[in-house]
């Protein structure tokens, strides 16, 4: 992963491929050392880097907490080398500056939010964090990717425990943390979201509701933005139709056990590296950790649908309807930020 990184990274920069041979045409260092006996050098390796990435056999979340004003951990993946015995733990100090970005974002667009800007841009990030870490790691940079995350947050408050459902498990899955699926069929772009809710139907036999959402926030979408947008989230719905319906046996078990891998067994710890939020919704008829299994089996029905949600503070009112099979969800920002703040007031 680190060489997949420095050889893009050097690309841009000195346009040719990363050489461990010169120093000029590498992009990042390798560090062995001992944790307890560092925590200064690990507060001041975060000071001066965007991101650091730290793959041990005994680190895990609790080692970063001792850390003086500590890191934020986005991303933890454990069972990794030949005996999958190291974890890997992605951690940065950029938290701060994207939710500083979120906050300005609302100020400018949203001047009757002002006064709760600081917190509804934290609660905007911590969603967004939850349901993509690898979306949160580009968002700190100069482009405009910090908006994706006021986004994915919007997508979540709207279409997360929909009121129909009444006894179902409800699981967010990222694309970008699954960004080999989409490589594999030669396809580089992705929509962005995947949401699952799991439920027993009334013979007793599990169906799996898939919903593929992409998710944009801009000041204002032409209609090319706005079809490309589109295409995203009609490309995830053939995608996930065929892994779940596919002709070939075979290809369609091994699409199932691919997505059965990273299906949760609780709702806590640090196994949760793919998966993003995860409801309970009443009485959903079996364990969290029975999901994966269902998936491997194929024993169950499903449903595939397709949304697009559209952020802006030009939006004046609230729209969802279906267009051509996908459902086309428009939200002002100050809906968003109105649902956010009820959420934050929550006991």
């Amino acid at each position: 992963m680190l060489q997949e990184w420095s050889t893009l990274s050097v690309w841009v920069t000195e346009n040719g491929p990363a050489n461990d041979d010169n120093t000029d045409m590498t992009e990042f260092i390798q560090i062995q050392t001992g944790f307890n006996s560092q925590v200064a050098a690990y507060r001041d390796i975060h000071r001066y880097s965007r991101w650091v990435i730290s793959l041990d056999q005994v680190l895990g979340r609790q080692q970063f907490e001792t850390i003086p004003d500590p890191p934020e951990v986005l991303q933890i993946v454990q069972d990794l080398g030949t005996n999958a015995s190291h974890t890997m733990i992605v951690s940065s100090n950029e938290n701060r500056r994207v939710i500083n970005r979120i906050e300005r974002n609302i100020r400018t667009k949203a001047p009757a939010f002002a006064s709760q800007a600081a917190g509804l841009a934290r609660a905007a990030y911590e969603t967004a964090r939850e349901l993509s870490p690898r979306q949160i790691l580009s968002s700190g940079g100069e482009s405009s990717t910090y908006l994706e995350v006021i986004g994915l947050a919007a997508s979540y408050v709207h279409l997360s425990r929909p009121k129909s459902v009444t006894d179902s498990w409800e699981l967010w899955l990222s694309f970008d943390d699954m960004t080999d699926w989409f490589e594999f069929r030669n396809q580089s772009r992705r929509p962005d979201l995947l949401r699952i809710l799991v439920h027993k139907k009334g013979n007793d036999l599990t169906h799996l509701d898939f919903m593929i959402v992409e998710c944009k926030q801009r000041e204002a979408f032409s209609e090319a933005q706005v079809a490309g947008a589109r295409r995203q989230a009609q490309k995830g719905h053939l995608f996930i139709d065929s892994i779940v319906q596919s002709i070939d046996m075979n290809d369609s078990w091994m699409w199932r056990s691919d997505l059965a891998s990273v299906m949760p067994t609780d709702q806590v710890g640090d196994k949760r590296s793919s998966i993003g939020a995860i409801n309970r919704i009443g009485n959903p008829g079996m364990e969290l950790r029975d999901v994966g299994q269902v998936l491997r089996s194929g024993d169950f029905t499903t449903s595939v649908s397709a949304a697009l949600v559209r952020v802006g503070f030009v939006i004046s009112e609230l729209h969802d309807q279906d267009e051509d099979g996908v459902r086309m969800i428009e939200i002002p920002l100050a809906t968003v930020l109105s649902e956010l703040s009820a959420r934050i007031s929550e006991p």
